[in-house]
């Protein structure tokens, strides 16, 4: 991505550059629901929850107590208008929030302890390619190093997904589970699901 002549461009807007042109701005989104979440929230609510993780589109929250899980569900559509006010478009489809009990991960999905995490899958020749083609334009060596090692991360995280049977949304490209070639997010707006 170039900036115009006599501007600089951020390096925010560079990375999301390179992150929608590979496809994976919709996890950036994702992220930026997670690192937000205190503003989001608010501190009195940030100090009894926690963002885990996003599957399949809905956001894992851990809360300090059964009662900060309720209080947090109640609240839950307040939270996502939030969101979008925010990133101007909500990149999750739900939030469950779970108290101190929190579900981990269940060997009946097919994770077990003995398979490798994504950081441990290897890329192709062809993939690392890529990454070096999307950051090639970044003129400060350290930034590019950066980038590519952050894409990659991304891009192993995808691979993993799709390994356990993650397909690729026909219309945005998310990786999701559910039958028919469309997430849930697109499938509501194709009238689908």
């Amino acid at each position: 991505m170039r900036a115009r002549k006599g501007s600089l461009a951020s390096l925010g807007e560079v990375l999301e550059g390179l992150l929608r042109r590979a496809g994976l701005d919709h996890r950036v989104r994702q992220g930026k629901v997670m690192l937000a979440w205190k503003e989001i929230v608010g501190p009195a609510n940030a100090r009894h929850s926690w963002p885990l993780k996003v599957k399949d589109g809905i956001l894992l929250v851990g809360c300090s107590s059964a009662a900060w899980a309720q209080t947090l569900t109640l609240l839950r559509e307040q939270i996502m208008e939030k969101i979008v006010r925010l990133l101007g478009r909500c990149p999750l489809r739900e939030i469950h929030f779970f108290g101190a009990a929190f579900p981990g991960r269940r060997e009946e999905e097919g994770e077990s302890a003995a398979e490798p995490l994504p950081e441990k899958l290897g890329l192709r020749v062809e993939e690392l390619d890529f990454i070096r083609q999307l950051t090639g334009e970044i003129s400060d060596p350290a930034l590019r190093r950066k980038a590519e090692a952050a894409l990659a991360s991304l891009l192993r995280q995808r691979k993993w997904h799709q390994e356990r049977g993650h397909r690729p949304c026909a219309s945005c490209g998310r990786l999701h589970r559910t039958p028919g070639p469309f997430c849930p997010t697109c499938g509501r707006a194709q009238g689908v699901q």
